[in-house]
């Protein structure tokens, strides 16, 4: 006996586990994705919506029935896969959405990614794209000094540098990169001798530039 609702091409539920997504049977394609949680498990399904920073996901795989899923239980790249197949990619502020959830979740070249796609898209969101990207660009250089101290206090000082140098690489014009220039001065040794590295035998010694 023929299936009354084969299973569309790439499925991605095992063979005999039940129906897929009623959108997959009449499309020529599975529209189902893999939702991978923070918890190791694997949901499969689609996103069906969003309520503020909580992902509406109707999973038919190993579970059936609608979830509500904060962002923070899902694994960042999986959650901003599954929002793009939801996202009607012809409007920017879907892209500003998707910048808002890259940005929570850490992943600032992905967020500054959507920003640009969604100016591309509209471009009277130049203006609110700009503002997000400078907040952006501010938190991620904070970020990033903080991490330097933190290498700076380990004894790691050619790793403070390196994240330092990236800093004033990427977001020069961040009120976190002149932090940054002031915290280079004093590791080279420009600066009060508390801010050197203990050199062999405990005395400062200041790092080469």
């Amino acid at each position: 006996m023929i299936h009354p609702h084969p299973p569309p091409p790439g499925c991605r539920i095992p063979l005999g586990a039940g129906r897929c997504l009623e959108a997959c049977e009449s499309a020529d394609r599975c529209r189902a994705v893999n939702l991978l949680l923070v918890d190791g498990r694997n949901l499969v399904g689609r996103a069906v919506g969003v309520v503020g920073e909580t992902l509406r996901f109707e999973a038919v795989f190993p579970t059936r029935g609608l979830l509500l899923l904060p962002w923070r239980e899902v694994e960042p790249l999986s959650l901003h896969e599954a929002l793009g197949d939801y996202l009607d990619g012809s409007r920017g502020e879907d892209y500003l959405h998707l910048a808002d959830m890259c940005s929570s979740r850490g992943l600032v070249d992905m967020a500054l990614r959507e920003l640009d796609r969604a100016v591309a898209v509209d471009p009277s969101l130049d203006g609110e794209a700009g503002e997000r990207r400078a907040r952006l660009h501010e938190s991620a250089a904070a970020r990033m000094v903080e991490d330097a101290r933190e290498h700076l206090a380990a004894g790691r000082g050619a790793h403070a540098l390196a994240a330092l140098e990236e800093v004033l690489r990427r977001f020069p014009d961040t009120g976190s990169a002149e932090a940054g220039r002031d915290l280079r001065r004093r590791i080279a040794g420009e600066g009060p001798d508390e801010a050197r590295l203990p050199a062999p035998g405990g005395r400062s010694s200041p790092l080469p530039r």
